[in-house]
């Protein structure tokens, strides 16, 4: 999303989720989405609430409900939500794979993404949509989350380089090495 169409603090048109060509009516696809959204951010409130001022280490749970709800709002493409929770996912990433215990700071920065995502969302019917401007909120995930190493994937990841003879799929060994 360009930073001026924050500048006014109203949600831009087409973040409504009315659409008339669309064969799902847009009143039903709102009451999908705030259902969806209600439903991870129960997931999300009863984490911090768990922690409360102590200590908060990312589990999967969390981890699923901010990344199900992203994918959901990325969908239906509400960009001003969808660029706040893509750095909270991938800050979620990497706190969980290094397994440190989350900082005050990033407890914050995950209460005031889940404000925006409530506050956004109260104002799906409205004709006249008035929302807070969430570009600092991105800069500081960006940030929280930027400070973290990438996580090692999971798997190995195998390339033509990184692979010895014995190793190489038998397609594509020279003829006559096999």
């Amino acid at each position: 999303m360009k930073p001026d169409r924050l500048r006014s603090g109203r949600l831009p048109e087409d973040v409504v989720l009315e659409d008339p060509d669309a064969r799902v009516p847009g009143e039903l696809r709102r009451e999908i989405l705030r259902s969806e959204i209600a439903q991870h951010l129960a997931t999300m409130h009863s984490k911090l609430e768990a922690a409360g001022s102590g200590e908060m280490k990312v589990d999967e749970p969390l981890l699923h409900a901010v990344h199900t709800m992203h994918g959901a709002i990325a969908m239906v493409e509400v960009p001003l939500l969808s660029e706040a929770l893509l750095p909270l996912e991938g800050y979620l990433k990497r706190m969980r794979a290094s397994d440190a215990t989350m900082p005050e700071a990033g407890r914050e920065a995950l209460a005031e993404a889940m404000q925006a995502t409530e506050q956004v969302a109260s104002q799906f019917d409205s004709s006249e949509p008035v929302v807070a401007d969430t570009r600092a909120l991105v800069e500081r995930l960006c940030e929280l989350r930027d400070a973290l190493d990438e996580p090692k994937p999971a798997h190995p990841v195998y390339t033509h380089d990184n692979l010895s003879e014995e190793e190489e799929p038998a397609d594509q060994r020279e003829e006559g090495t096999q």
